[in-house]
Formats: structure tokens, C-alpha cells, sequence
């Protein structure tokens, strides 16, 4: 009765029948796969870093991204995280779960979703990461592990800063509970990555202070 009176729109191009049509995935602007995620450089494997970019960070073993941030994806991610359209999660994490297939991303112990400070979450009313790692745990077979790492310092938006700023903005943003993640490695999950900040902090205390042997990111697209 509710689809009756309130019929389901498409986040994106506002067609009837679905959250999401088949339309504008396909109107999706998928990344070059052969391209750092985080510096953009030619690479020889699908969303792992490129050789300077691994030994900078060399627990961070790569990225996926389903495309850019452009287009009907911006408008469903959008949705999804701005506009409370929760039920896009499904979409989306598919997406992401079907992406994370494709690049061989290695079985992991656990998927992480990135924390939200809990200001922020109780203000949104839910974590856009999580929901998005509980649909990608329910394809990969994998626990999500929500409490080993959690965001203590209520940083500003990164919006409209350079990566040299956006790492100092996350520093010391993140706190992993120790061994938290000691029986294997982890699948980081989040919607939106621009320089890969975020990704890298979190990354940087899931192994140090949780004990992680690696990690992998999972983004569904990456910004300009």
C-alpha cells in the first residue's frame, strides 16, 4: 500500500520503480582499474598501490573503488548519506561486493567499517560505512567488527582541503583497540574517497595498535 501511495523513485534520475535504476548504474563512471588509487600512477595490478605509495604505506596493500564521483553515482551516494535513502545500502554494497570480487582482494579476517565520531552518527541517525559493510559481509561471508577501532577526535570536513591537510586534519583522529584484529587482515570499507587520507590513517592504527598483518580499502568512488 505504502509503493501505492509513495511509489519508489530513482535516487538519481527520479524514474519510477526502483531506488537505483539499471540506467544510471550503467551511467556509473567506472575508474581505470590500472591506476594508483591514492597517486594515480600507472600500476601492473587492479587497485593496488603503486610502488612509491606501497612503501609509504606498506601495510595498505590497495584500493578498490567502483568509479568516480561523478554523475548518477555522486547522486546516490548523496542520497544514501545525505538525504537518509538507507535503503540504497543494499545497491550500493552489492556494487562494492561485486567490485571487491573482481580485483582479487584477498579472503580477510574482518570488515571495518570507518567510524563516524559518535557526535556525528547520533546527528545522522547511522554510519553510511557500516551499513554498506554489512551488505558486503553478507555476499563476502566475512563478520564486520564495528567496535576494534573508533574515531575520538571530532575532526571538520575534509572538504576543499589538500592531502597534506587532510592527513594532518585525521591525525591522531583514530584510536584501534589493541589486537583487535590480530587473527588476520582486514577489508576497510567507506563511501567516498578523495586523496585516501582517511583510508591511510585508519589503515595505519588497524595494524599498529590492532594488530593487523594488512589491509585493504573498499570505497564506492573516489573524488577529484
Amino acid at each position: 500500500m505504502l509503493d501505492l501511495v509513495l511509489p519508489q523513485r530513482c535516487v538519481s534520475c527520479r524514474a519510477l520503480g526502483e531506488n537505483l535504476c539499471g540506467s544510471c548504474i550503467n551511467g556509473f563512471t567506472i575508474l581505470p582499474s590500472l591506476h594508483c588509487p591514492l597517486c594515480n600512477a600507472v600500476i601492473a595490478k587492479p587497485s593496488t598501490l603503486c610502488r612509491q605509495c606501497r612503501r609509504k604505506h606498506p601495510k595498505l596493500r590497495g584500493i578498490v573503488v567502483v568509479g568516480s564521483y561523478a554523475g548518477p553515482l555522486r547522486k546516490a551516494v548523496h542520497g544514501f548519506k545525505y538525504q537518509s535513502r538507507t535503503s540504497l545500502s543494499h545497491n550500493l554494497g552489492q556494487l562494492l561486493s561485486a567490485s571487491i570480487i573482481e580485483a582479487g582482494v584477498p579472503p580477510s579476517a574482518a570488515i571495518v567499517p570507518v567510524p563516524l565520531h559518535r557526535k556525528r552518527e547520533a546527528a545522522r541517525g547511522f554510519n553510511q560505512a557500516t551499513l554498506l559493510a554489512q551488505e558486503v559481509s553478507e555476499t563476502l561471508r566475512v563478520p564486520v567488527l564495528k567496535d576494534g577501532i573508533a574515531r575520538v577526535v571530532d575532526t571538520p570536513p575534509q572538504v576543499g582541503l589538500s592531502r597534506s591537510q587532510r592527513l594532518r586534519n585525521v591525525a591522531g583522529a583514530f584510536s584501534a583497540r589493541p589486537g583487535a584484529y590480530c587473527r588476520g587482515g582486514v577489508l576497510l570499507v567507506d563511501d567516498v574517497a578523495t586523496t585516501g587520507a582517511t583510508l591511510v590513517t585508519c589503515a595505519r592504527q588497524i595494524t599498529q595498535e590492532g594488530g593487523a598483518p594488512w589491509v585493504w580499502g573498499a570505497v564506492l568512488a573516489r573524488g577529484g
